[in-house]
C-alpha cells in the first residue's frame, strides 16, 4: 500500500512539474536548445551508415558526431541523451542489455524492498533521457555504485548498514 501511495505521489508530482514547465515556457519545455535538431540528424545519418544492431561502437560519438552536424568547432561531442547514445554506439542489442539491466536491478530493489535505493535509480534512468550522467566521471561513478549495491544479496547489503 505504501508503494501505491508513492508511485501515485510520484507520477502527480511529474505531472505537475512538467504541466508547469510546459505553460511557463511557452511549450518549449524539452525544446529550448538544438538537442532535437542533433538527434534527428544523428539517427538520420545512423540509419543509413551504422549497423543498428551493433551500432558504431562505444564512445565513437566522440568522432561521428561533430561530422554528422557539419561543424568544424564546436557542436556536439556527446549526445545529451544517454539512452540515446548508448543506441547510437552499441546499436539495438547494447540498447536492450542495457533496459535488461535497469529492469532487473529494479525488481532486485523491489524484491528486498530497497525503495530508496530504487527511487534513486529510477531518477538517474529518467535523468539518462535528457542528459548525459554516464559520461562524467562523478555521476558515471554514482551510477555504479548503485548497481554494486543494487545486485547485492541481502547479506552483503545488511554488512554495509545502508537502511
Amino acid at each position: 500500500e505504501k508503494l501505491e501511495v508513492g508511485i501515485t505521489f510520484g507520477i502527480m508530482a511529474l505531472a505537475s512539474i512538467l504541466l508547469v514547465g510546459y505553460f511557463s515556457f511557452d511549450g518549449l519545455l524539452f525544446n529550448d536548445s538544438t538537442r532535437f535538431w542533433a538527434y534527428q540528424w544523428t539517427f538520420k545519418w545512423w540509419a543509413e551508415n551504422a549497423n543498428i544492431y551493433t551500432g558504431t561502437g562505444l564512445s565513437s560519438f566522440w568522432y561521428f558526431g561533430p561530422l554528422i552536424q557539419k561543424v568544424t568547432q564546436g557542436g556536439f561531442t556527446f549526445l545529451h541523451s544517454d539512452w540515446l547514445q548508448i543506441l547510437f554506439e552499441l546499436g539495438v542489442i547494447g540498447l536492450i542489455l542495457s533496459i535488461n539491466c535497469l529492469v532487473f536491478l529494479i525488481l532486485n530493489c523491489l524484491k528486498f524492498k530497497r525503495f530508496h535505493l530504487l527511487s534513486a535509480i529510477i531518477s538517474y534512468a529518467g535523468v539518462m533521457v535528457f542528459n548525459m550522467p554516464l559520461r562524467w566521471f562523478l555521476t558515471a561513478f554514482i551510477g555504479a555504485i548503485f548497481l554494486r549495491i543494487g545486485f547485492m544479496n541481502e547479506n552483503d547489503y545488511n554488512k554495509i548498514g545502508i537502511d
